[in-house]
């Protein structure tokens, strides 16, 4: 009972509280699961097989890719580092002597992106003790748990339908704490792709809630459960997100396909009958926003978004092929993509939409060998569990729907980085994967057992240890932060992301804004850098082309400028205009 209690705590917390994304939101978060796991400890059994190492391998991995490393050890980590790393160096040294940042002496991490790959570790801690605790809830309380979820499900589908439909919540999480610039929040998420894919993810185990105890004659739950689904399906459909709908109905399919499975003919005719209803239900709404989105799915690889994100997902196979043994550090995407974009639109995108590609970017050969062996013991002890009838047919049902909709929705957007959608389908995963299918009563769960508390004590260890970095672990790449900033903190974010085109191009801004020569031939290196991290942005290459002519290198700034046009043939810059006339006219 109390674990489920931590459980629902965090998780109605997260909802709340913008779905995870707000600066310490996480962090609390995560020491609270940890401490659960510290008081809560679980059978002998629980710690068998090969899962805990993996769980380890995965967290020591993303940890050691933070760790600073010496300048001696260079050679290591690769090309590519190497010249990142001495760029950054070179920079900060002249930065120091134009008066612009303290003189230091940086070491770098193998991370591209530090604060980014930090927040990751935190996420990462949190799933890892949610599951850790749901694998410790007795049989019965397993599916009490599961609809638990479902039931606040509903409601954050509830809010954000009204939220979306009826009371826009404008840039305003729950109509009241602000998101940052570009966000279109629905509910507690920062856009509908998210909203839509959470609640996608519990309509598997809502309809299979309302077809047993319809089955077992309990109506007045039949009643409530059938009530959840209709909600988190409408909000579903009425999210209006593409990725959600498919997910939606692939998992609803695989539910089928399960009961068939298990001859559950009658269920199976049910999730049918549902389903049936439901894409009946879609052609009574009367939205014209939604029709106007059913009618893309005619021609789905056509619309602007997924031309975007094919172009996306080829591109950031030439990342792979450079960063291939540990890749980019998670999170570190953002920070390197730009450079190997061959789209030139204006925003370029922050995630691959599609775990499948960016996982291999930013985890390597070493990150990926780990989290598929956590992906095998899961399947493996879950499979065990299954063959014991150690687990409900109402839990695995519904935990295999979630788990279906989540890998599709995965191919289409990054929604398992969101700290609620992580939490809840990690939590899920748990209820699978216990050794057995009782856990511990509750005396022994309260017990405390020195001999098994390192795990849960070194996670939590290390979670404080991030903390600590306050402000640093959202600031130092977010792009409202870096657009404000002082000299020293974007140093101090080149450090943490050598590769952030825009933390060079701000550094460049303030020191071209000077009237010294010598503060303006630094600005031009920084916004050279800028370029080069980013060379299919043309907002870099003006202010390239002006300060090179303001040094007198009109070689260069015509280069520059040659490289403005070709992006954005009918921005001008008259005064390299003039000198092009000139030199025609020779």
């Amino acid at each position: 009972m109390l674990i489920l209690c931590l459980l629902a705590v965090s998780i109605v917390t997260l909802a709340i509280l913008g779905a995870g994304v707000f600066p310490g939101v996480l962090s609390a978060i995560a020491a609270l699961l940890c401490l659960g796991c510290l008081l809560f400890q679980g059978s002998a059994n629980d710690r068998a097989g090969q899962m805990p190492v993996f769980t380890v391998g995965i967290v020591a991995f993303l940890v050691l890719t933070i760790m600073p490393l010496p300048a001696f050890l260079d050679f290591m980590i690769g090309h590519a580092r190497i010249s990142q790393n001495n760029a950054v160096r070179a920079v900060l040294k002249d930065a120091a002597m134009l008066g612009l940042a303290d003189k230091s002496h940086p070491m770098f991490a193998l991370s591209r992106n530090g604060a980014g790959t930090m927040r990751m570790i935190l996420l990462a801690i949190s799933g890892f003790a949610a599951a850790a605790l749901s694998s410790r809830l007795p049989g019965e309380w397993k599916e009490k748990y599961l609809f638990l979820v479902v039931v606040i499900a509903a409601l954050v589908a509830a809010g954000g339908y009204i939220s979306q439909h009826i009371v826009p919540q404008g840039k305003y999480i729950w109509w009241y704490f602000p998101v940052p610039h570009g966000a279109e929040p629905v509910a507690c998420f920062v856009n509908r792709n998210h909203f839509g894919g959470f609640t996608a993810m519990l309509c598997p185990a809502a309809v299979i809630f309302f077809l047993e105890n319809l089955t077992r004659k309990k109506f007045l739950r039949a009643l409530f459960a059938a009530a959840c689904f209709a909600t988190l399906a409408f909000a579903t459909i009425m999210s209006l997100s593409r990725g959600a709908w498919i997910a939606f109905l692939a998992s609803m399919l695989a539910v089928d396909l399960l009961l068939l499975v298990y001859r559950r003919f009658v269920p199976a005719i049910g999730v049918f009958a549902v389903l049936c209803g439901v894409l009946y239900g879609v052609t009574q709404i009367p939205d014209s926003k939604l029709y106007e989105r059913l009618g893309t799915l005619s021609h789905p690889f056509q619309t602007d978004s997924a031309v975007m994100r094919m172009s996306t997902w080829n591109d950031s196979l030439q990342v792979i092929a450079n960063y291939p043994f540990v890749g980019t550090g998670m999170n570190g995407f953002r920070m390197i993509f730009p450079q190997y974009r061959s789209a030139t639109t204006r925003k370029s995108f922050a995630n691959a939409e599609n775990e499948y590609v960016q996982l291999p970017v930013e985890l390597g050969i070493v990150g990926l060998a780990l989290a598929l062996g956590l992906c095998l013991c899961v399947v493996r002890r879950w499979h065990a569990n299954s063959a014991h009838g150690g687990i409900g047919e109402m839990v695995q049902i519904g935990v295999a729907g979630a788990v279906i909709a989540v890998a599709v929705h995965a191919c289409l957007d990054f929604a398992l980085r969101v700290p609620l959608y992580f939490v809840v389908f990690a939590s899920l995963a748990g209820l699978v994967i216990s050794s057995s299918g009782d856990s511990v009563d509750a005396s022994k769960d309260a017990a405390w057992r020195p001999r098994r508390i390192g795990m849960p004590l070194t996670a939590l260890l290390v979670v404080l240890l991030i903390s600590c970095h306050g402000m640093k672990v959202y600031n130092m790449d977010s792009s409202d932060f870096l657009e404000a900033a002082k000299p020293p903190d974007l140093c101090r974010a080149l450090v943490m992301s050598p590769t952030s085109w825009q933390a060079w191009y701000q550094l460049g801004v303030t020191a071209i804004g000077s009237t010294d020569s010598k503060m303006a031939a630094f600005g031009e290196r920084c916004i050279a850098c800028a370029a080069f991290y980013d060379p299919n942005n043309y907002r870099l290459w003006e202010p390239l082309a002006k300060v090179r002519l303001r040094l007198n290198d009109v070689d260069g700034a015509l280069a520059a400028y040659g490289q403005l046009k070709t992006l954005r043939s009918w921005v001008q810059i008259p005064d390299l205009d003039d000198v092009l006339r000139q030199r025609s006219q020779k």
